[in-house]
C-alpha cells in the first residue's frame, strides 16, 4: 500500500525554505580529501583509574544494595520531573560481571526484550522481542536494567513531547531538560540511575546532558553498534551515554564496544593544547563562555588553551547536519510521521528533508567531507577542540527566545546544537562534562577529538573532572 503523501503545510514550507537557502550558502569550492591524522602523537595523559561503580548516588538508600532505589521516593520526584516510562527498581542482574548491579536506564528508541520500543509515540507497540544490541551488552556485563527514559518524539526536537507530561530539569523544574534524551539526562541528574542509554545524532545526549549538569558522550562513529535502535538519520546516528562521572561513562562504554576502544599512541611530547575556536563559540552567552574558559584555565602547566580558527565548521556545521537528518528521517520515519497525532515540528522538518533534490542531498554530504578535513586539519596543531557544548543554560520552558546581558536574543531551538552538530556530521568523538555554573544553572564544555581518540578524549576529560573536584 502507498504511504501518504508527506503534507507541505506552512512549518513545513518555512523549513524547506530554511533548509535550500542555508544549503545554497555551503562554499562550492573544490574538495579536497581530508588530510590524514594528526601526525605528532598526543602527550601521555595519567591513566584513568579502573572505572568502579559508584558506592553510592542520590536517591539510593545508604543501607541498601548498590543501585537499589527507593521506589516511593523514585515515583514521587518522578512525577515532577517525567523522566522515566517504565520501572523494574527489583530487575535481575549477572552479580559476577564488570557492571554488576550498576542501575542503568533506556532511552525509550532502544529495543529493551519485553518493554514496547515507543521511541516518544503515542502509538501502541508490541513488546520487543529480543534487546537491542548494546543493552545486550549491558546485561552480560552485569548492568541491572531499571527504567525507560523519556524523549522527545522519534528523537527529532531538542525540547517538549506532546505524548509525554513535560521532562523537567532537575537543578530548576521550570526550565527544559534538552532532548532528545530528556529523560535520560534527568533520571542521571536525579539520581535515579548511575548511566543511562541515549542517541545522538545532531547532539541529543551531550546537550540534555549539559544543560542537566552531568557527564554526556558520543564515540566515534559506529564504535558502538545502532542495531535495535529506532533509526533517525543512519549518517549521523551515534550511540551514546549519560552518566555522573568520567568513570562511569569509561565502564558502560567498555562493556558495549567491541573488542575494545581504540587506542592511539602518546609518548611524551609538548605541551598538550586545547584548542578554543574564537569565532564559533563567539554567539554563545558570554557568561558560558567565561565558565568555560574558566574550567580549562585550572588545567595542568602541561596544558594551554589557544585560539583556533574554523571558519567552514563554524558557518555551515548546523545546516549540514540538519539538511542530512532530514532527508534520510524522510526514509527512516516515513511511516510514523504520516500518523495525525505526531508532533508538528517532527512532521514539518521530515516533510520537508522529502523534498530535498538529490543534488541538495548530495551537497550536504560534500560539506560533511569539507568539515571533517577543516578539524582534521586543526587537530595537526591542537590536541583537542573546545567549546561550550550549548550556548546558553537550560531556557525556561516554552521559551523560544533567550536575552542576553549583551543586548542580543538567541533563538530556541536553532542555537540548540550550535556547538554539537559538527561532531555527528563527522563521526569525531565528543564529550560534555560539567564546567560549572551561570545563576545557578548548569553549564557543559564540549571537548571534540580526532576519529578514533576516543580513550585519550576521556583521559583528558577526567583530568578536568579532577581539577574542578
Amino acid at each position: 500500500m502507498t504511504s501518504r503523501p508527506l503534507p507541505l503545510d506552512d512549518a513545513a514550507r518555512a523549513e524547506l525554505d530554511a533548509l535550500r537557502t542555508g544549503l545554497a550558502e555551503l562554499p562550492r569550492s573544490e574538495l579536497r580529501a581530508p588530510t590524514a591524522p594528526a601526525a605528532v602523537p598526543r602527550l601521555e595523559l595519567p591513566t584513568l583509574p579502573a572505572p568502579t561503580i559508584p558506592p553510592a548516588l542520590p536517591g539510593i538508600a545508604p543501607d541498601a544494595p548498590r543501585a537499589t532505589v527507593d521506589p516511593a521516593r523514585a515515583a514521587r520526584l518522578d512525577a515532577r520531573l517525567g523522566a522515566l516510562t517504565w520501572t523494574d527498581w527489583h530487575a535481575d542482574f549477572t552479580p559476577d560481571g564488570p557492571l554488576s548491579g550498576l542501575a542503568i536506564g533506556v532511552k525509550e528508541n532502544f529495543d529493551v526484550q519485553g518493554r514496547p520500543t515507543r521511541a516518544g509515540r503515542a502509538a501502541t507497540h508490541p513488546p520487543a522481542d529480543r534487546d537491542a544490541a548494546v543493552v545486550a551488552r549491558l546485561r552480560s556485563a552485569g548492568a541491572r536494567l531499571v527504567a525507560g527514559c523519556a524523549m522527545t518524539e522519534l528523537a527529532v526536537c531538542l525540547d517538549g513531547n506532546p505524548h509525554r507530561p513535560e521532562t523537567r530539569n532537575p537543578r530548576d523544574d521550570t526550565r527544559i531538560a534538552g532532548g532528545s534524551s530528556s529523560g535520560s539526562a534527568v533520571a542521571v541528574a536525579a539520581g535515579f540511575v548511575a548511566a543511562a542509554l541515549g542517541s545522538d545524532t545532531g547532539g541529543s545526549v551531550r546537550i540534555p546532558a549539559a544543560l542537566c549538569g552531568v557527564v554526556g558522550f558520543k564515540p566515534t562513529y559506529d564504535l558502538l553498534p545502532c542495531d535495535g535502535c529506532v533509526p533517525l538519520s543512519p549518517s549521523l546516528d551515534h550511540v551514546g551515554v549519560i552518566t555522573a562521572d568520567i568513570a562511569t561513562a569509561l565502564a558502560t562504554v567498555l562493556a558495549m564496544a567491541t573488542p575494545g576502544l581504540p587506542t592511539v599512541p602518546s609518548p611524551v611530547r609538548r605541551r598538550v593544547r586545547v584548542g578554543w575556536p574564537v569565532d564559533w563559540t563567539a554567539p554563545a552567552d558570554p557568561a558560558v563562555n567565561e565558565v568555560c574558559r574558566t574550567a580549562l584555565a585550572a588545567l595542568p602547566d602541561s596544558i594551554e588553551v589557544v585560539p583556533l580558527e574554523l571558519p567552514l565548521t563554524t558557518r555551515t556545521s548546523v545546516i549540514t547536519n540538519v539538511a542530512v537528518l532530514a532527508a534520510e528521517a524522510a526514509i527512516t520515519l516515513r511511516p510514523p510521521v504520516t500518523d495525525d497525532s505526531t508532533d508538528p515540528r517532527a512532521r514539518a522538518l521530515i516533510s520537508a528533508g522529502a523534498r530535498l533534490t538529490p543534488d541538495e542531498v548530495r551537497a550536504a554530504h560534500r560539506q560533511r567531507l569539507r568539515i571533517a578535513s577543516e578539524l582534521r586539519t586543526a587537530l595537526r596543531s591542537v590536541d583537542v577542540i573546545a567549546t561550550p557544548t550549548v550556548a546558553v543554560t537550560a531556557p525556561p520552558i516554552g521559551a523560544t527566545a533567550i536575552p542576553l546581558p549583551d543586548g542580543r536574543t538567541l533563538r530556541w531551538p536553532d542555537i540548540g546544537d550550535h556547538f554539537t552538530a559538527a561532531a555527528n556530521s563527522t563521526g569525531f568523538p565528543a564529550v560534555s562534562l560539567p564546567a560549572g555554573q551561570v545563576d545557578g544553572l548548569p553549564v557543559g564544555l564540549q571537548l571534540i577529538a580526532g576519529p578514533h581518540e576516543d580513550a585519550w578524549l576521556l583521559r583528558l576529560a577526567a583530568l578536568l573532572e579532577t581539577t574542578r573536584g
